[in-house]
């Protein structure tokens, strides 16, 4: 029986079980882990749902895990690792209905490295390289450890990408909101606001929907918690009462609200900025409009310009002038939605 041949592990297959073990101990305390055996080909080793290591307690973020398992990682002087992914997994990441971590694993002293793989890709996305080439190349950082934190701003990146996506509109509720906000300024501040055409609440519920995708912004809580202080005396279940409304409390509100709007404008743009997919800008480009008109013209307040815009949004033009109006010319952005 000596001389019968038998199965043999190969190196790779031997990698890819220790890798297992080691991975899926060291996410025993905040990761409910779902492997994927079948879909491993395909670029996704696990799904994981994070868990609160404190209370015990499921989250609800839910991510998607490829672990590359290596016996020696050698950073390069900068202190990167260069990490190759076929560019098929790529597009698949990329596509993929949630977040996607890339984990590292070095046998020589078990340290676990990650990236937001569909960040990364995002940032570095050069349609050329990946129409020609079969595979890319992922920097993964000797600083950038795995854990917990990691994993959670990868989901919160996801749904904040997300969430984005799908809010084209909102420009132009910011357009209004700005515009209703500068021309309320300056009013008696012993009169009750009048209802009908009050949009605090429209503000409230806007600063509600961007606090949680951009929750890592002190400018922006900070903001959001100067016009929670402003109408705290006015609030009911979240909402104003507008029998105690003073355009007092809503002058200091608006105040805080277009800094907070402005600041919220600008760092959208920078999501837009750093999407070499486009995808972003395709569907957000009148933020970017938006944008340049702050700049244009200057923050909102009692000039010509903001006062006028609540007459016509200019937002939704295809064309601006130059020449002091002289000329008009079609706006660069326009090549982006072709």
């Amino acid at each position: 029986m000596s001389d019968i041949k038998m199965p043999k592990i190969s190196q790779s297959n031997l990698l890819d079980r220790i890798g297992s073990a080691i991975f899926e101990k060291a996410c025993a305390k905040h990761m409910i882990l779902v492997p994927h055996s079948g879909n491993k080909d395909f670029g996704i080793d696990y799904t994981a749902e994070l868990v609160d290591e404190t209370k015990r307690e499921t989250l609800g973020h839910f991510i998607s895990v490829q672990l590359k398992t290596h016996q020696d990682i050698k950073f390069d002087d900068t202190g990167y690792y260069h990490q190759r992914v076929r560019t098929t997994t790529a597009n698949y990441w990329l596509t993929l209905n949630m977040a996607v971590i890339l984990v590292l694993l070095d046998l020589k002293d078990n340290k676990l490295y990650c990236i937001d793989a569909k960040k990364y890709l995002r940032k570095d996305y050069d349609i050329q390289k990946y129409e020609s080439q079969k595979s890319i190349e992922i920097k993964v950082s000797k600083n950038d450890l795995f854990n917990f934190n990691s994993c959670l701003l990868a989901s919160l990146e996801y749904d904040k990408y997300n969430m984005l996506y799908y809010s084209s509109n909102d420009s132009l509720i910011i357009w209004n909101l700005l515009s209703s906000m500068v021309e309320t300024l300056n009013r008696d501040c012993f009169l009750l606001v009048d209802a009908y055409e009050d949009m605090t609440n429209d503000a409230l519920s806007l600063s509600e929907k961007y606090n949680y995708p951009f929750c890592t912004s002190r400018e922006l809580k900070h903001f959001y918690e100067k016009m929670v202080t402003a109408i705290k005396s006015c609030l009911e279940n979240g909402r104003i009462n507008y029998d105690n409304y003073y355009e007092q409390n809503r002058t200091e509100f608006n105040f805080y609200a277009i800094e907070y709007v402005v600041k919220l404008v600008y760092l959208i743009c920078d999501e837009i900025a750093v999407d070499k997919t486009n995808c972003l800008r395709n569907k957000l480009y009148k933020f970017v409009r938006l944008k340049d008109e702050i700049e244009k013209n200057g923050k909102p307040s009692l000039n010509n310009f903001w006062i006028d815009a609540k007459n016509y949004n200019i937002l939704n033009d295809d064309f601006e002038t130059i020449d002091g109006g002289k000329t008009w010319i079609q706006r660069k952005d326009c090549e982006y939605l072709k």
